[in-house]
């Protein structure tokens, strides 16, 4: 399991999740129910987004690791 994928995950589920929960109680949904499917329903949105954001990050990290090197080491030339 990717660590940052993981990392992510929890970040913005429990932004979402919180979001989510903060307006179930707004309209008087204060059942365990409600606040458990928000819990859920967030976590369901995060996942996927937090796998295209890291498939991003390798992607950019392979093009700049592909990139050739100068071989000069002085600055002046």
């Amino acid at each position: 399991m990717d660590k940052l994928l993981v990392f992510l995950t929890i970040l913005s589920g429990s932004a979402i999740s919180g979001a989510l929960i903060a307006i179930c109680w707004a309209l008087d949904y204060t059942s365990f129910w409600a606040v458990l499917a928000s819990i859920v329903a967030a976590f369901a949105i995060a996942w996927p987004g937090a796998q295209i954001a890291v498939q991003g990050i390798r992607e950019a990290k392979r093009i700049r690791d592909d990139q050739a090197r100068s071989t000069k080491t002085d600055p002046t030339e």
